[in-house]
């Protein structure tokens, strides 16, 4: 066994020890009454530890199927079909769960704390998103400099729409912001737009003498 595929079989096992202690924990959270504000915060905590271990586990795959890919084409095409059905789905679903919290809270369905703390989720899920963009701009960075005609105009293309994919991710970030100020619940960390630089210029190549 090779060491990618041994590093590959070490993150996915600690990764199901963590999901699997934080559903348990939320399980016992839900059970016990007398102590469920503290057992929700705890099974939150580890929500989080989850997600963002989930979220590092898929950069990791992500970059691993793009470096052992045979062509430059074929890299820009699992990078292409991540953003723009992967990373977009994500978007989506934040936007979405952010609806259905504020509907369910107008309802009287839930309180103060889990909507904070559902809300806070979200933020994450969106910070997670926002890590994944900039290691995924990055290697668009690796690519592009080596790359020329049509393969650089594609690369040039999927960071612009990695770049907009950024704006609509602080879209939703702010959305979260306003919402839990206009309730008056403390606002979660919203992140930040992820850096991505345009394609670097190519390094000119000396004249021949």
């Amino acid at each position: 066994m090779n060491v990618t595929l041994k590093r590959v079989f070490v993150i996915l096992a600690i990764s199901a020890m963590l999901v699997g202690s934080s559903v348990l924990v939320a399980v016992n959270a839900q059970n016990n009454e007398i102590e469920e504000p503290v057992g929700k915060e705890i099974a939150s905590t580890f929500r989080e530890i989850a997600k963002t271990h989930q979220g590092d586990i898929e950069d990791f795959i992500l970059e691993t199927k793009v470096d052992v890919a045979e062509t430059n084409e074929a890299r820009l095409d699992i990078i292409d079909e991540y953003i723009n059905e992967t990373l977009r789905a994500k978007i989506d679903e934040v936007n979405s769960a952010r609806e259905e919290l504020i509907a369910q809270y107008q309802a009287g369905e839930i309180d103060n704390e889990t909507f904070r703390m559902e809300m806070k989720a979200l933020s994450l899920s969106l910070a997670t998103t926002a890590k994944t963009m900039g290691e995924i701009g990055k290697k668009l960075g690796e690519l592009g400099q080596n790359l020329a005609g049509a393969l650089r105009e594609r690369a040039e293309q999927l960071v612009a729409g990695l770049q907009a994919l950024g704006q609509e991710m602080a879209a939703a970030g702010k959305a979260i912001g306003e919402e839990m100020s206009e309730k008056g619940l403390p606002i979660p960390e919203i992140p930040a737009i992820p850096e991505i630089p345009p394609i670097p210029t190519p390094p000119s190549r000396p004249s021949a003498p």
